[in-house]
Formats: structure tokens, C-alpha cells, sequence
């Protein structure tokens, strides 16, 4: 049977669903996509006083709406053939690029099942994907009402699996890693994961889920001194799942300032030491543990009745998602492959799928990408102000200021302006914007019991019952929320939200009936409701504006609502610098591609010690070269005077010279990348998997990442001046590696980076074109000298298309220019093609382009080359010979 579909959500039309039986369906999205979805049994349905029939999964594929996928997903995907082949045993579904079998026989089982149900193949390959081996629903024993759904898949020799979200472990790949995914203050839930092995899955759940969840017989049971002695079942690493919450389901964390060590024979082998404890913490133990010996396991911690499990990593293993209050079974299989006419590779394709089924992230206001100043916190408008003019006094690029909390003083947690301390904030921002900097303003999802906003949330049963949080899954409560804002916020000037605590804080709808039914159903997607409200809300009162939003928490689809989430109250220390390069990689391999942090720790040293600790001006200096090569560049501190001036003229030297300027020097890179997000859905922080997928070595690393095509960046993060950085081999005729701050070539391998400059950091750039603006002191500055530096970096031909347009306007049809720079390696020649758009005219053109061609010495670091060319770029195309370096000027 050949089918051709048309639909306004996967699984809406019928004839895109393939019913195996009545608790197993099968839609098709896309030629690279399939919905699955389960239901239970009759007899596992609670109560059991029940008699009626559930439903069928092919109802259930048609009804069951959902928060995570974008209204009308697939219907540009109109017409997509798929063909069904039924025999005795099995059921085959073949698009252009899946394949899917279906063994009847074991479809609809609901314990364990050794006969693989699914299989999932690469219809171009033939290569085989992944299987399931074992779905099952039980019951909640502490909600009668409610099951537990389980899917298990297999999971490859050498598989890597990343995604999930955000979690403080340090780790990257969790392939058989435990994880606790309920949202906390320093970690997001995105059910979304990406195999090195070339699919994806979309877990479309949203109560509190564990992957790879462990049973009783996998406890470590720990002494009352909390030690133990451990015989492990097997040789090899494995992952120590460290329990610091009694209840994980209850509590908020672990609490403020908890600590633990792992120590296997007094070697001290895991360690966290956070702001925010998160309940549970997976730490992977390499390479130490052996078979058939006992091991003295001891856990330091300040946490009271902690415990340990364990769970070995296998060349075979499995992979399991389990949700609680979730009586179906519901995900999306995406399955990549290189993409030759949209130029993806088979990663960039999987999260490309997951996009096009949970929303495009849309490009944001080009002031954006600069730098934003932040500090918790600012008391009054006097001294935000003079902040900010002193900034522009000395000259530190700044595009954004950020106002946080307690703004409403006496009046009451809710947002509104105590005139006392804010006595205008109309032209408090009307001076910001003078000054060229863009303003955002915190708000919490709660309000005080005195505030006009509570009593009239309350009044209209828009709060979730008996407290003071709203109802974000509410469309009433989300409008009135954003209407506070809007005659608070956005009426006098301000530009952006902070969104914070939207896990929401200590879990206010736990056990109670919201908008949509139970909250605990529903637990992980307040953020992604919030994030909502403001996003519909601006939509309309504002067709002219770019959206962007700050928040501390996720979900799957959130992107679609220009929220960027930051890893929220996080410690000012190496070990936590260290864990947010790994944090944010594997956020960007959850689909989501912008994120930030509190650089420079939330928590920092006490008093005036951060400012004249030449330890912790080391951190800060290091953690900022980092920050500059994350999508959203921000500083943030606790009780801290955040400004760089506080920290001495060195201090503010060395950040403002090798990380700020650095920062600007490539904001139109940073900015055409984001196009590509926008256009291709692009991830511009980018995991090594992403770009070497068949390096094993590459697989666990989890501090090193590219950004964008051209940038490998090794971040710094102990008090060392060095670091050991791996360089992927870019294969035959893929090119070379070159030092940024020296130009040497550098060959791939292992190798032992020492003695780097306090202002410089381990930095390659591979064979490619480098777009490089002038310093500016905010994104639309217009500089005397406003050329663009081309750096080439020769050694195999390459290309990359500047993207230009006015930086603010939002609309889909708005001015725009392209313009394509190509690299003839052989040729020694650079080609700078036409621009092209709708009314490139109204875009920057004419430009001046300085052309260097990159060697030791020449066309390095931060600050402009002398270049070998200077191109007066008009907008038709124009071929630049670069052999023997020469400084000439050519005209087009």
C-alpha cells in the first residue's frame, strides 16, 4: 500500500497511522521521522473496578495533544510517501530513509520481551538504528490512579547517547548513565537524545522521568558512617548514582551549599561541592574497579542519609526512559543522514528533525550576542545608571544591563516599581537606550499575598490552588501574566524578560489539579508555559520587536519561544567552570541552541575578597574566555559588584582585551551563525560528536567544542596555564589546524598545551573563512575604520556566507543580505560572490574587506592584521588572487 499523507499534526490524519493492534500504532511525520505510541492493557488500567475498553493507540496517536510538538508540525511535509508491507509475523514500513519492523507477535507485550517489537533501520544503509526489547506500564502504589510507563531500546557496542537536558555531573555521553530528570535550580529537563549512531528520540512525556533507572539489587548500602565495602559484578567503568534527596520526588534539591566525595580506597574519585545541590548526582568511575575484589567505599558529604547505586557501562546495553503519571507510551524516532543539499551532517539532521517538529529557534536581536552586565543586584536607579555610563566612560563593549530582583522593594514580590528606590524607570531607560544598551528586567511567577496581582489572579482561580504561584498551563492566567508585565515592563521601555525560578521554585503544583488536569503529569513543562506566556503576549503587542527571554529552567519545544535558558545559582569555582563547558555541550545536543551562565560563578568569594584574590581574579579571567564562546555572553554575581572595574585595572584589562574584544571582533560571525540557526536549524556550540562522529576519542570528551565551522575551543578551567586538548584528525584533503594566536599549524592527536597568557586561551581554528568585525562598544556602533578582516585559513577549499540586516527586525520577510566568500585552496584565490537578497542595497554595501591570508605572525589573535588585501566590496563579484602575500587595494 503506498500512502500519501497531508496533516496538521503528526498522527491527526489517519492516513498516515499504521495500527498494529489496539495497543500499538505507528505514525509516519516525515521521510525521516515515526510517532509511536503504546497503550495498556485492559487489565493494567486503574482502578480495576473499571470495565470500559481503553483507548485504542490509533486513538490515541490522533487525540492526544501535546505541549512539546509546534502546532500544524509537517505541514510543509505534505505528500510524503511511505509504504506498508504486511506478512504472517511482521509489519514493514518503509519511507525514503526508514525503515521500521514490526514483529507482531511480540507487539503490544507489556513486560519483558527478549524479541525485539521495533526495529528501526537506515533505509539507505540497510544499517540497523536501534530496537526496542521492553515496554511495560505499572502502577503507582502511592497514586492509584496513575501508571509508570518503561520503553527500553538496545543500545550498540561503542554507542554514544547525549542530550536530556542540563545536569552538573561534568560528564558527556550517557550511554547506561542514571539520570533523575525533574527540573531543579541548576538543572533542565529537554527528553529529547541524539546516538552517535545516527537517530534521535523525542520522549514526549512530561512528569518526572528517570533514564536508565536503577532497581533495589543495584544499592551500594552504606553504614551509618557512610562507608561500605563493595564487590562489584564486573570489570570496567561504571556510573555511582549518588542519592542525596530521601524523597527525589518531593524535594526541591538537596539544598544550599551540600557537598559530597566518593572515595574508592581512600582515592577520592567524585566530588561536588554546589550553590544548588540537585537530589541525585551520576558520577562515571573510569577504569578502576575489578572484578571479584572488594572495594572500601566511603561518602563524604554534609548530606544526611544519602545512598549509593551502581550501574556498569556495557559493550551491550540498553537504554530506558520511564515516566511517571503517563498512561501511554509516546515518542518520535528521527533518524539522520548527511544531507547534501542542505549541507547537514547526520547529527545537525537528527536536531534539524527534532526542530521541525518542535519549532524553529528564531534569530534575536543582534545586541543579543554582545555582552550583558548583571549582578544581583542593582538597589536603586541611581546606581544601575552610573554603572552604566561608567562602562561607556572606559570604554568595556556592553550591549545589554540587567536589572534583577526586588525592584518592588516595600510593595510586595510581584512586578511593579518601588518609586522610592526606582522614582522613574521610563527615563532610567530612556537613558539606557541613549547609551546604546538594551534592558532586562527579572520576574518571578509568583507574587505576594499583599500585591494587587495576587488578589486578582486569586479572584479569577487563575493560581495553582492554595499558593501564590500562577497557572501557567491556563491561557487566561498566561494572559494576565503577561499584561502585568506589559503595563509594568514593556510600556516604560524595558526590552527583554528574566524569567526566573520556572521549574517551578520548591514545586508548588505537586499533587495539585492545574489548568490541564494533575500537576504532577504535567511537572517538567511550567518553563516552557511561562516562556509561552510572555513570547504570545509580545507577539502581539509588539510586531516589531525580536523576542528574547532569560530563563532558569527547560523543556523540549521552548526554543520556539525565544527563551534561553542560564544554569541558574551555580558556585563561583574551577570545578564548576569546569561543569559548565559540559553542561552546555550536551544542552546543545538536546536540540535547544542558545544558553548561558553566571560567568564568574553566582556564589563567588565573600566580602572584597573576590576582588583582590589573584586566585580568583585567575578564575574570572579564564571563565570569561569561556564565556565567550558560549551563545549568550553574561556576567552575573551574588552579592557582588560584577563590573569589571571592581576587580582592578589588570583584571579588566586582560577580560576586556582577550575575552570582551575578542567577543565583538566576532559578532558578525557569531551573528551570520545564528542565521544559519534561524534558516538551516544550525547549532553553533557544537559537541566534537557533532563534527566527528566516527572519533571515538571523541565521544566522552566533554571540554572541548566547536564553535561555529571554524573555532575549537579548549576552555581553561584549572589555575594551570596549560591543559591537554585532543585535535580531531580532519582526514585527507579535510585540511589543518591552526593556532589563533600564532598562526602555527597544529597536526591532530593529543597534545600538551603550557604556558598560555593570561589574556589568551587553547584556541584553533580549522581550514576555513573568518569573518572579523572592528571593535565596537555595542553592536550598531558605526567605527571610523568599519572594514571587515577576512582571515583565510588555507588548506583545503572552503566557504561561509556573511549574513547582514538591520539586527532588529522580525518578520520572516524582512531585508536581507548573503554574501558568499569561497576559498580555492589549489587556486590560492578568494572569490567574493555576488550579494544576494531581497533589496541588498539597503544592507551595508559598500564595505571595505581587509584580506589576510593566515601564516605564523601573520593574521593572528585578537586585535586587526595589517592584511595582504583590501577589497572594496560593491555587491557584484569579485575574485581576489592571494599567492605571494602583497598589500594592494582592488576596487569592484
Amino acid at each position: 500500500t503506498l500512502w500519501h499523507i497531508c496533516h496538521a499534526t503528526c498522527g491527526f490524519d489517519a492516513r498516515q497511522v499504521v495500527p498494529i493492534d489496539a495497543s500499538l500504532a505507528i505514525a509516519i511525520c516525515s521521510s525521516r521521522v515515526a510517532r509511536i505510541v503504546r497503550v495498556p492493557r485492559h487489565d493494567v488500567l486503574v482502578p480495576d473496578s473499571i470495565s470500559r475498553p481503553p483507548p485504542s493507540a490509533a486513538v490515541q496517536v490522533r487525540k492526544r495533544a501535546s505541549l512539546v510538538i509546534q502546532p500544524g508540525y509537517a505541514d510543509a511535509c505534505c505528500d510524503v510517501p511511505f509504504n506498508v508491507t504486511s506478512r504472517a509475523n511482521s509489519t514493514i514500513i518503509e519511507t525514503s530513509h526508514l525503515r521500521i519492523r514490526v514483529d507482531r507477535k511480540s507487539a503490544g507485550y507489556n513486560s519483558t520481551c527478549v524479541v525485539p517489537a521495533i526495529s528501526f533501520y537506515s533505509k539507505i544503509s540497510g544499517k540497523p538504528m536501534t530496537a526496542e526489547t521492553a515496554s511495560s506500564f505499572t502502577k503507582l502504589s502511592n497514586h492509584p490512579a496513575a501508571l509508570q510507563n518503561s520503553q527500553t531500546w538496545i543500545l550498540s557496542p561503542d554507542e554514544a547517547l547525549y542530550g536530556g537536558g542540563q545536569y552538573v555531573n561534568g560528564e558527556l555521553n550517557y550511554a547506561s548513565a542514571p539520570l533523575l530528570m525533574t527540573q531543579s535550580n541548576t538543572e533542565a529537563v529537554v527528553p529529547f537524545f541524539v546516538s552517535s549512531r545516527g537517530y534521535g528520540i523525542l520522549w514526549d512525556h512530561y512528569g518526572i522521568t528517570n533514564l536508565n533507572p536503577l532497581n533495589a539489587d543495584a544499592e551500594i548500602v552504606l553504614g551509618d558512617d557512610n562507608t561500605t565495602l563493595w564487590k562489584p559484578p564486573a570489570s570496567g567503568d561504571y556510573w555511582i548514582y549518588v542519592q542525596l534527596c530521601e524523597d527525589v520526588t518531593t524535594q526541591f534539591g538537596a539544598g544550599y551549599g551540600k557537598m559530597f566525595g566518593l572515595y574508592l580506597d581512600e582515592k577520592l574519585v567524585c566530588k561536588h561541592k554546589l550553590t544548588n545541590m540537585p537530589c541525585s548526582v551520576s558520577c562515571r568511575v573510569r577504569g578502576i574497579v575489578k572484578d571479584q575484589y572488594d572495594y572500601q567505599i566511603k561518602l563524604d558529604t554534609n548530606v544526611d542519609k544519602p545512598r549509593l547505586f551502581y550501574n556498569p557501562i556495557l559493550n551491550e546495553s540498553t537504554t530506558t526512559l520511564s515516566t511517571k503519571h503517563s498512561n501511554v507510551i509516546d515518542y518520535y524516532f528521527a533518524i539522520g543522514d548527511r544531507d547534501n543539499i542542505k549541507k547537514r551532517n547526520m547529527m545537525d539532521s537528527i536536531i534539524a528533525s527534532y526542530r521541525e517538529m518542535t519549532g524553529t529557534a528564531s534569530l534575536y536581536n543582534k545586541k543579543a550576542y554582545g555582552f550583558w552586565q548583571c549582578k544581583e543586584r542593582y538597589h536603586n536607579q541611581t546606581e544601575l545608571l552610573q554603572a552604566a555610563i561608567r562602562f561607556r566612560e572606559l570604554q568595556i563593549p556592553v550591549d545589554n544591563f540587567v536589572q534583577d530582583w526586588m525592584y518592588w522593594g516595600n510593595l510586595g514580590w510581584g512586578p511593579h516599581w518601588d518609586n522610592a528606590q526606582y522614582p522613574d524607570p521610563k527615563n532610567m531607560i530612556k537613558t539606557l537606550h541613549e547609551l546604546k544598551m538594551s534592558f532586562m528586567v527579572s520576574v518571578w511567577s509568583r507574587f505576594d499575598t499583599n500585591t494587587i496581582f495576587y488578589n486578582e489572579m486569586k479572584s479569577k482561580g487563575l493560581l495553582i490552588p492554595n499558593t501564590t504561584w500562577f497557572d501557567a498551563w491556563n491561557p487566561a492566567a498566561r494572559e494576565l501574566f503577561f499584561a502585568y508585565s506589559r503595563d509594568n515592563h514593556f510600556d516604560v521601555g524595558v526590552d527583554y524578560l528574566w524569567l526566573d525560578a520556572t521549574e517551578p521554585e520548591d514545586y508548588p503544583h505537586k499533587g495539585k489539579k492545574i489548568h490541564l488536569g494533575e500537576g504532577n503529569e504535567y511537572w517538567n513543562t511550567y518553563s516552557l508555559q511561562v516562556s509561552k506566556a510572555i513570547y504570545d503576549g509580545l507577539r502581539k503587542y509588539d510586531t516589531k520587536r525580536r523576542i528574547f527571554s532569560l530563563t532558569r529552567s527547560s523543556f523540549a519545544g521552548q526554543q520556539r519561544y525565544a527563551a534561553t535558558l542560564w544554569s541558574g545559582d551555580i558556585l563561583g569555582t574551577w570545578d564548576s567552570l569546569r561543569r559548565q563547558i559540559a553542561m552546555c555541550i550536551n544542552y546543545q545536543l538536546s536540540g535547544i541552541p542558545t544558553w548561558t551562565m553566571d560567568t564568574g560563578g553566582f556564589r563567588r568569594l565573600d566580602g572584597d575578597d573576590q576582588y583582590q584574590s589573584p586566585d580568583y581574579s585567575l578564575l574570572l579571567t579564564r571563565w570569561f574566555q569561556f564565556a565567550t564562546f558560549v551563545p549568550i555572553f553574561r556576567t552575573h554575581g551574588l552579592h557582588s559588584n560584577t563590573e569589571l572595574y571592581n576587580y582592578g585595572n589588570a583584571t579588566m584589562g586582560n577580560i576586556v582585551t582577550g575575552s570582551i574584544h575578542l567577543r565583538y571582533r566576532l559578532l558578525d560571525y557569531i551573528y551570520s551563525c545564528f542565521a544559519r540557526v534561524e534558516r538551516e536549524h544550525y547549532t553553533v556550540m557544537r559537541g566534537l560528536v557533532m563534527d566527528f562522529p566516527t572519533d571515538l576519542n571523541v565521544h566522552t570528551i566533554a571540554d572541548e567544542f566547536m564553535f561555529g565551522p571554524s573555532f575549537l575551543v579548549a576552555p581553561l578551567y584549572t589555575p594551570s596555564n596549560g591543559r591537554d586538548v585532543y585535535v580531531p584528525d580532519l582526514g585527507d584533503g579535510g585540511g589543518k589546524w591552526f593556532n589563533f594566536y600564532t598562526g602555527a599549524e597544529v597536526p591532530p592527536g593529543w597534545h600538551s598545551m603550557s604556558g598560555i597568557d593570561i589574556t589568551e586561551s587553547s584556541l584553533l581554528v580549522r581550514s576555513s573563512i573568518l569573518i572579523m568585525s572592528p571593535i565596537r562598544q555595542h553592536a550598531f556602533e558605526v567605527v571610523e575604520n568599519d572594514a571587515l578582516e577576512i582571515r583565510i585559513y588555507d588548506g583545503t577549499n572552503s566557504s561561509f556566507v556573511l549574513y547582514l540586516d538591520d539586527g532588529h527586525d522580525p518578520s520572516p520577510d524582512r531585508p536581507y543580505c548573503d554574501i558568499l566568500f569561497v576559498w580555492n585552496d589549489e587556486a590560492t584565490s578568494l572569490t567574493v560572490e555576488e550579494a544576494k537578497g531581497n533589496r541588498c542595497d539597503e544592507i551595508s554595501v559598500p564595505m571595505q574587506m581587509d584580506i589576510t591570508l593566515v601564516a605564523p605572525g601573520n593574521g593572528i589573535a585578537v586585535n586587526p592584521s595589517v592584511p595582504d588585501l583590501i577589497v572594496v566590496y560593491g555587491g557584484a563579484k569579485v575574485v581576489v588572487p592571494l599567492g605571494p602575500a602583497k598589500r594592494e587595494i582592488i576596487v569592484e
